[in-house]
């Protein structure tokens, strides 16, 4: 698979790993939104020009509720990408 698809999969599985139910996955534009308790979880991923991948995790609503659940999913992330 490519970097991109790859990526993509790895922040789908550390988000499913966390608890997070997906709500909306958009492999074409590399969205994924999701929710755990209060806390909405949304991912993209970008190519990028030289062919790597640009990948980030927010989070918004109550926090407080889980405030290491940020953590966990670039953890999930991380050791699905092999890192």
């Amino acid at each position: 698979p490519s970097t991109y698809d790859r990526a993509y999969n790895a922040m789908l599985g550390a988000m499913s790993d966390q608890g997070v139910r997906v709500t909306d996955a958009q492999q074409s534009t590399g969205v994924i939104t999701g929710s755990r308790g209060n806390i909405t979880v949304i991912s993209t991923v970008a190519p990028r020009p030289d062919g790597s991948v640009e990948v980030a995790f927010k989070t918004r609503g109550n926090i407080q509720e889980d405030p290491k659940l940020i953590d966990r999913i670039g953890a999930s992330y991380n050791a699905r990408m092999g890192r």
